[in-house]
């Protein structure tokens, strides 16, 4: 099974032990696959130093239950893990050991597998406003209540059936940013969305 490890990405390692800091950190939190808006790759966190860099390990993982593509990084907002796994499923984990607090299977039609370009992945989720948001497969964008996981609202982003839309990263400050196309070969858009 492909298994989600809280690990610290080696870039984020070598920021905090180089000595060179950028202005502003992410703190505690890790808002956004880059973590911060600025995307610095910075922890502003001191605890992890070149003295004991060589002692860190796996604190715990977690089983995704798929043996599915996973391109997904996690955010951490206030000591939760958010995290996708493939069509759009969403796990809320507490970031200190692991505790699944709750989760989130959108109903796909499946038949979106059929022009999907990258397998059955997701490449992560946005949280700001108290809300999860989430692109599926199929093309729907979730908004999910960041505490239970339910549904607060669903919108269908594909205008044309045969395209893909991926999801729009959170701006700065919670406000939505204009996002433009992904990698795959789909037609290009300019989204905007109001938590």
């Amino acid at each position: 099974m492909i298994r989600l490890s809280l690990v610290l990405v080696p870039a984020t390692l070598l920021a905090a032990c180089s000595g060179a800091k950028p202005a502003a950190g992410t703190g505690d939190d890790w808002p956004s696959p880059k973590g911060n808006a600025e995307a610095t790759h910075f922890s502003a966190l001191t605890e992890i130093d070149k003295g004991n860099v060589s002692r860190l390990g796996l604190a715990w993982s977690h089983d995704l239950g798929t043996n599915r593509v996973q391109e997904a990084t996690p955010v951490v907002i206030d000591g939760i893990m958010y995290t996708s796994g493939n069509l759009g499923r969403v796990y809320a984990l507490d970031a200190a050991n692991g505790t699944p607090l709750w989760s989130f299977e959108p109903e796909v039609d499946m038949q979106a597998n059929r022009s999907a370009c990258c397998d059955q992945a997701n490449r992560g989720v946005a949280v700001a406003g108290g809300k999860v948001m989430v692109g599926t497969l199929d093309g729907w964008l979730y908004a999910l209540d960041a505490k239970t996981g339910k549904v607060a609202w669903k919108v269908d982003t594909i205008t044309d059936a045969r395209a893909a839309i991926p999801l729009p990263r959170a701006g700065s400050g919670g406000q939505p940013r204009d996002h433009r196309q992904c990698r795959c070969r789909v037609r290009r858009a300019r989204l905007r969305y109001r938590l």
